[in-house]
């Protein structure tokens, strides 16, 4: 039983060493990411919730998590175009049969934090999931759209 623990715990620490060593960018094509994935807007927390929830409201998503106290938004769209993905992640190509499926689903969590009294940050962080559960991260368009959103029902809210 002890060697067991032993050998666990030395596949354990060789593992973590592995995960927290850097990824060489030539070997997966990792893209620099340009566009922010967080803002900073000088609004109450409330008001900028207000608008998060206001840009879901009407539109074809799926709410998996509301949660005011954590600042917590996350939502789910299914259904999305081969063809969208590979422009909203980059050009990436799926490969073989995931290039024509339409099963592929978007998840978005939105984490809202209060900086100061009356400003407050949200952090958007978007990945396609296929049916065969790869991963592909957005490129940063699906962030912008969506502060693009956000910054509009602030304006609206008569926020700055």
């Amino acid at each position: 039983m002890r060697k067991i623990i032993f050998v666990a715990t030395i596949l354990t620490v060789i593992f973590m060493i592995c995960c927290s060593l850097p990824l060489k960018q030539s070997l997966y094509n990792i893209r620099e990411r340009s566009i922010p994935r967080e803002k900073i807007y000088d609004n109450y927390f409330e008001v900028v919730w207000k608008a998060c929830e206001n840009v879901l409201i009407g539109s074809k998503v799926t709410i998996n998590a509301k949660d005011k106290d954590s600042g917590l938004l996350t939502y789910t769209i299914g259904g999305i175009d081969p063809s969208d993905i590979k422009k909203i992640s980059g050009g990436v190509s799926m490969g073989g049969n995931l290039e024509t499926r339409s099963d592929t689903t978007l998840h978005v969590s939105m984490l809202l934090t209060t900086i100061d009294d009356n400003k407050t940050r949200i952090r958007i962080h978007s990945l396609f999931r296929t049916p065969y559960s790869h991963l592909l991260f957005s490129n940063g368009l699906i962030e912008e759209e969506l502060f693009k959103k956000i910054e509009l029902k602030l304006k609206e809210l008569g926020g700055k």
